[in-house]
């Protein structure tokens, strides 16, 4: 319902991170910059124009920043990312953690490939933790090969979409393995 002040704070938010942000690329400090936190407001939590508002105006000049520096810009965004990677890719992020497939994701694997090809950007991930916890090894072994096959090897990272780990058993302790073996299986070449 105020809009102008919230505006206001984003920017006063905004002009002191820039601040604190370019002390320390001054510096030297890096070489990886990690952004997180617009997984809150990625569509349907907000919608692509509120995005843009209030993530896209505040976070692309701090990515080109890091980028000006010649470091790195990483990423951190979960949900439903299809309406917002193409701005990421071309906002200059270099890498992009967690990609998560259907249902927490809305895009596949091949998909985001093609479309992160165009920075390049670098994906991260794409195995739910959930099915790590649940699924049997095959599957996992077969999640890990599209994973890392689908729409082509480069530019992607194999990694868990998350990893609260609290307690192994013995399911999950099988399927890490798997899922490490079948990583190097088919993420070698």
């Amino acid at each position: 319902m105020e809009r102008p002040l919230i505006d206001r704070l984003l920017e006063i938010a905004y002009e002191r991170v820039a601040e604190r942000l370019q002390h320390v690329l001054d510096r030297g400090v890096g070489p990886i910059f990690r952004f997180g936190g617009s997984e809150q407001a990625t569509p349907p939590m907000m919608s692509k124009r509120m995005f843009d508002q209030f993530v896209l105006l505040y976070e692309r000049p701090l990515w080109q920043m890091v980028r000006k520096a010649e470091k790195t810009v990483w990423v951190h965004c979960h949900g439903k990312v299809n309406t917002v990677i193409d701005d990421f890719v071309e906002g200059g992020v270099q890498l992009l953690d967690p990609v998560e497939p259907p249902p927490q994701g809305n895009i596949d694997i091949a998909e985001a490939k093609r479309r992160a090809a165009a920075g390049p950007t670098t994906l991260i991930g794409n195995i739910q933790y959930s099915d790590l916890c649940q699924r049997s090894t095959r599957e996992i072994e077969r999640l890990v090969e599209q994973a890392i096959c689908e729409g082509g090897r480069q530019h992607f990272i194999l990694g868990p979409t998350e990893f609260p780990i609290s307690a192994l058993d013995e399911r999950l302790s099988d399927n890490l393995l798997c899922y490490i073996e079948a990583g190097i299986k088919y993420g070698t070449f």
